[in-house]
């Protein structure tokens, strides 16, 4: 086994960290970047706000606070290098003392605060989603209650770090509360995994099946980014309690948060993107079989075709033929009346 404390194990681990870094940071500003369509449609009012999507928001802008902040960490130095350069190449009197780093330790603060706010809210949304699949059973929101709680205590205990500026290196996280990080991301994975299993229970239950098959592609959908999420959370602790070195302690954590957001949300925009169309498809099913039954008693519908925006409503316009048949010796003959229904 290599030793992972030796300069130049710590010199490739390093490298292999910002590499990791500039790459989560890349897929999330495209994956923000490409979904912006649906923050735009609660602007113009096509889709109607509800007040679950308000976790939905904090997780994504959590998030994107937390790629910001680790890019300005991240890039600090070389900025700072550059500078230096430059002013050392001129007759300025400007010196190197001038160039004064940002606070480390605030810094990182800030950094591990988003992070752990994104994790708690991405574990929110998708336990809000199982409370409502099971139809607010009071057997699954205590337990589920009880447990958000716990996480939420131990979320913001694992924001006590510090660090330092090195110079040449930058800002070097000293002091990670590594026992405090463990924990979270073990609770996010119990967290996680118990909404898992409840989802997957739900679904396959019988009931589930006689909805339709949109519905069951959502969750099943959510499912997958579940586990996911669940697999990003399990790396990321599994290399906190390993404790090879400081830099592999952090590698995973900033990627599994990132994951572990792009999962939620993709679940959530699916659900709302598609549970008011999937009603509309399971509510035409069932007027076509009134229609046909209609039809076999000779009353004629007359269907509108379907609104060009079915999110906002499902109007059915039905009218009838009724043909009313006297005697023949009558002063009234054959009558025909046309009423809407």
């Amino acid at each position: 086994m290599p030793n992972w404390n030796t300069p130049a194990e710590l010199a490739r681990d390093t490298e292999a960290f910002l590499k990791l870094q500039f790459v989560m940071t890349g897929l999330y500003c495209w994956e923000y970047l490409v979904s912006l369509n649906f923050e735009w449609s609660f602007i113009t009012g096509e889709r109607q706000f509800r007040w679950p999507l308000i976790f939905y928001f904090l997780s994504r802008y959590c998030a994107l606070g937390l790629v910001i902040v680790l890019q300005v960490s991240l890039n600090l130095a070389y900025v700072r290098q550059s500078v230096t350069i430059e002013v050392s190449g001129t007759e300025d009197s400007f010196s190197d003392a001038n160039l004064r780093p940002l606070h480390c330790t605030a810094m990182y603060v800030f950094m591990f605060l988003f992070g752990q706010l994104a994790m708690g809210f991405s574990s929110l949304t998708l336990a809000l989603r199982t409370m409502a699949l099971w139809r607010r059973d009071i057997r699954v929101v205590i337990p589920l209650g009880l447990l958000i709680a716990g996480h939420w205590a131990v979320l913001l205990q694992a924001c006590n770090v510090s660090g330092q500026w090195v110079e040449g290196t930058g800002c070097v996280l000293t002091q990670p509360n590594t026992t405090q990080l463990t924990i979270s991301f073990s609770w996010s994975i119990l967290l996680d995994a118990i909404v898992f299993i409840l989802s997957a229970i739900k679904i396959v239950r019988p009931g589930f099946q006689k909805r339709s098959g949109m519905v069951r592609m959502v969750f099943k959908d959510g499912l997958v980014y579940l586990f996911v999420a669940m697999c990003a959370n399990a790396m990321a602790a599994v290399f906190m309690a390993l404790n090879l070195n400081t830099i592999m302690q952090v590698m995973f954590n900033a990627p599994a948060v990132l994951t572990a957001t792009i999962g939620t949300n993709r679940a959530v925009r699916r659900l709302v993107t598609y549970a008011s169309e999937d009603f509309y498809v399971y509510s035409t099913e069932h007027i076509a079989t009134s229609v046909q039954a209609a039809a076999a008693d000779g009353i004629v519908p007359i269907i509108s075709p379907p609104p060009k925006n079915p999110r906002r409503s499902l109007h059915v316009q039905v009218e009838m033929d009724t043909f009313i048949t006297e005697d023949p010796e009558d002063k009234y003959a054959i009558k025909k009346k046309r009423r809407p229904l």
